[in-house]
């Protein structure tokens, strides 16, 4: 324990004497090493000096991404904000991946809203725009500020466009994750269907997220009560199976799909997916909603199981009634206000006395029309062909 001690003194000793001695570095390497000690340390406010003598002695555009990013551990010591904003900014416009360019803007955003600072940034990039310089971070960043800092769903979406226009025109365009985000905003503003398009977008970039996209993109079209596009991303989503990168996100997902299946009067689809996210879920507000949401699925999905059950016996009592041959009548039925339909068997129709038919029958791929006059009060039912019904 003592031996551990003294090494422990010597290292933090000879890391004091360097420091304090070492007026000039001899390379950003040596400088680089120095403050990487400091910083692993956590000695952030010890690390400042020699991350910015490294950050002198190199030209090197991918050496700079990592110092301004060490620097920034130091900078958020400082009593002012400036340096932080600058290394976050440099980081921003030179990181050679997406993800920390995102994890910069966000860690930017954040500092400067703790601080109590977010309006002094909002207006920092405001100028950049009107002055012409710094376009594409600044509209980047300010489709942050105003997605969550300052929330005004419509500005976030304006700046995502601007970005996304001059994104496109340097380079490969914008990421899975920041159409991602323009779709979480274009939901908060209630434009569905440009959400449904851009999380469909974002699905086609990015495999590792391709089935969280898609799951949104179904919980877009079903604010639309679009069944048919809701079906085709629930089905895209099916088929990559869960969001995998934390149970949390898991949970999310299984929860999105029960959201949108129960949105499509879908009930029966959406059970299983209740059950995981429960037995997902440590959270106990998320368990009770989602067995509440369970209990009131599985109500509804014996409901239309009743309810189709009792079409399909009248289906083939009309079905007999009409011309006396066995067939299937199509559950292409829309609900009209015509009484009086049928009266032998009117009652089994669940009670319901005012309904107005345009149904379509199979028959012998023939194609007939029928008016059923006073049964029908001249309302036609479209017979295409007859398909046998068991006895």
């Amino acid at each position: 324990m003592l031996k551990s001690f003294c090494v422990i003194l010597s290292a933090a000793t000879l890391l004091s004497c360097t420091v304090a001695s070492a007026a000039e570095y001899q390379n950003e390497t040596e400088a680089w090493n120095v403050g990487v000690a400091f910083y692993n340390a956590r000695n952030f406010a010890a690390a400042q000096e020699p991350f910015e003598a490294a950050l002198k002695l190199t030209e090197d555009k991918d050496r700079k991404v990592k110092i301004h990013d060490a620097l920034m551990q130091s900078y958020r010591l400082l009593p002012e904000s400036d340096k932080f904003v600058e290394s976050a900014e440099y980081v921003m416009e030179n990181a050679p991946y997406e993800a920390k360019r995102s994890l910069t803007m966000r860690s930017l955003v954040g500092f400067m809203y703790q601080r109590g600072k977010i309006k002094d940034l909002e207006q920092r990039y405001l100028k950049n725009i009107e002055d012409g310089k710094h376009l594409e971070i600044s509209h980047y960043l300010l489709s942050e500020i105003y997605s969550n800092a300052i929330p005004n769903p419509a500005k976030s979406i304006e700046h995502s466009k601007e970005y996304a226009k001059i994104a496109k025109s340097s380079g490969p365009g914008m990421s899975a994750q920041q159409l991602g985000n323009l779709g979480n905003q274009q939901m908060r503003n209630k434009q569905f269907e440009e959400a449904a398009q851009s999380f469909q977008q974002a699905a086609e970039l990015d495999e590792k997220t391709a089935s969280w996209f898609w799951k949104d993109a179904a919980s877009a079209w079903s604010k639309l009560n679009n069944t048919e596009e809701t079906n085709k991303c629930l089905a895209k989503a099916e088929e990559l199976g869960p969001d995998t990168r934390s149970e949390q996100l898991t949970y999310f997902w299984h929860k999105g799909l029960a959201d949108a299946y129960v949105a499509t009067k879908q009930p029966e689809s959406a059970i299983p997916h209740l059950e995981k996210a429960i037995e997902l879920t440590k959270i106990e507000g998320y368990k009770k909603d989602c067995e509440k949401m369970l209990a009131e699925a599985r109500q509804k999905a014996v409901l239309i199981q009743i309810e189709f059950s009792g079409r399909a016996s009248f289906f083939r009592e009309l079905a007999c009634f009409i011309g006396g041959r066995r067939m299937v009548l199509m559950n292409r039925a829309e609900q009209f206000d015509e009484p009086g339909i049928f009266p032998e068997i009117k009652d089994r129709i669940h009670g319901t006395h005012r309904l107005k038919f345009r149904w379509r029958l199979l028959v012998n791929f023939s194609k007939v029309r029928l008016e059923l006059n006073d049964h029908m009060l001249s309302n036609q039912i479209e017979i295409d062909r007859i398909i046998p019904v068991p006895v």
